[in-house]
């Protein structure tokens, strides 16, 4: 009797030193202590054919712990069309890990966007998910002319406001998520402006962009309009019109 119980008491001291509980010998990270710091791309567009690489730079504030690291690519549906993941990263604390994607070379015209996860090892449950933080597009996107431009006569009351409406058509292939900001200047500075998020701008479809500005002083002032997909500047449209307001 008194062996078995020494042979247990060795088992019980012989697991204590050397079992080593999961949240030290394998980490996971909490939501706070790991984060997407910055991502990047080759370009903003490539014609048929061609690719681009996206990189995204991940850093955890904490002790050395895991993750999985998931790069995704979508295109303006919604479909899945690139992805690729690495799974138990180690993410020592406050040093950061590069991970990288590069899009299919098969990729029809279009516009395409970056999506980019933090999960638990083994997909066990997601600590971040940054959703289209970046945009490319495949093909002739981005071919956006001005069809006309409403605005008052000229001569306005000192003190009156103006509504100023644009009307484009792109003549490329469809885009989304672009931004269309219509502004007014007055001697090469910035009066006010009104700017459109998230827009599609839909192949050989017109669009117009109206708004109307804050009340205005006597002077002359121009109007600008530009487009714009993500960081990629599309089309700017530097003078539009002349707007001429009364003393």
């Amino acid at each position: 009797m008194k062996n078995a119980a020494a042979s247990l008491l060795f088992l019980v001291i012989l697991f204590g030193l050397t079992h080593v509980p999961r949240a030290f010998a394998d980490r996971e990270h909490s939501s706070g202590d790991l984060s997407l710091v910055s991502s990047s791309q080759t370009a903003d567009s490539v014609q048929p054919g061609e690719t681009l690489t996206f990189t995204a730079m991940f850093e955890s504030t904490s002790p050395s712990g895991k993750a999985l690291l998931d790069l995704e690519i979508y295109d303006s549906s919604g479909h899945k069309v690139g992805q690729t993941y690495a799974d138990r990263v180690t993410i020592p604390s406050h040093k950061t890990v590069t991970r990288t994607i590069t899009s299919s070379a098969d990729l029809p015209a279009g516009t395409y966007f970056l999506s980019v996860g933090i999960f638990n090892p083994g997909w066990n449950g997601v600590i971040h998910w940054y959703d289209h933080i970046r945009s490319f597009t495949v093909g002739s996107a981005g071919q956006i002319s001005l069809v006309r431009i409403d605005r008052p006569k000229i001569n306005l009351p000192n003190g009156s406001t103006a509504t100023i409406a644009p009307t484009l058509i792109n003549t490329g292939v469809t885009i989304t998520d672009a931004t269309v900001t219509v502004s007014l200047w007055r001697g090469g500075n910035f009066i006010d402006d009104e700017i459109f998020t998230g827009q599609t701008l839909e192949q050989n479809v017109e669009k117009t962009f109206s708004f109307t500005t804050i009340p205005l002083m006597q002077g002359s002032y121009t109007i600008k309009t530009k487009v714009e997909l993500g960081s990629a500047l599309l089309q700017n449209f530097a003078d539009l019109g002349l707007i001429v307001v009364n003393p």
